[in-house]
């Protein structure tokens, strides 16, 4: 089977992201006594609800994780709405529900995780203890008095 290569312009993705993002419509304010309660800027609400929050994060996940694969909006429109549902069935109360604190563990290590692929080859980093790679002439060589990584 054939595999077409997409070459993936990244700064392009990237402004597209930030251009996306800026567009977003901040939502209603949290319930709460007033101003003084609300979230600093830059600062997230907690309690945000998850079909307030998958569009953004489908929409990351199109651009960055799959550019090549070409998702129309109606089809992120679909996969964010099942999302939600799906996160509002396992996680009720959105960010801020009594199990908000476990998706958004797995938020933070997925993207630690994704950050750390190498778009070049599709492939994570390996697992295991750390090898340092030999660096110069000679690497590798008995002579060159480097020791030999097994």
């Amino acid at each position: 089977m054939a595999v077409n290569k997409v070459d993936v312009n990244h700064g392009e993705l990237d402004r597209q992201a930030e251009r996306i993002l800026g567009s977003a419509p901040a939502g209603d304010p949290p319930p709460g006594p007033g101003p003084a309660d609300d979230p600093q800027p830059g600062q997230s609400t907690s309690d945000q609800s998850w079909h307030e929050m998958m569009p953004g994060l489908t929409t990351l996940a199109a651009i960055l994780v799959f550019p090549q694969w070409g998702f129309t909006q109606e089809e992120q429109d679909a996969v964010s709405k099942a999302a939600a549902d799906v996160l509002e069935h396992a996680f009720p109360g959105g960010m801020g529900g009594k199990f908000g604190c476990y998706a958004r563990l797995f938020l933070v290590t997925t993207g630690i995780t994704f950050a750390r692929l190498d778009l070049e080859t599709g492939k994570f980093p390996p697992m295991g203890p750390r090898v340092e790679k030999p660096v110069g002439p000679g690497t590798g060589s008995a002579a060159a008095g480097s020791p030999q990584i097994p």
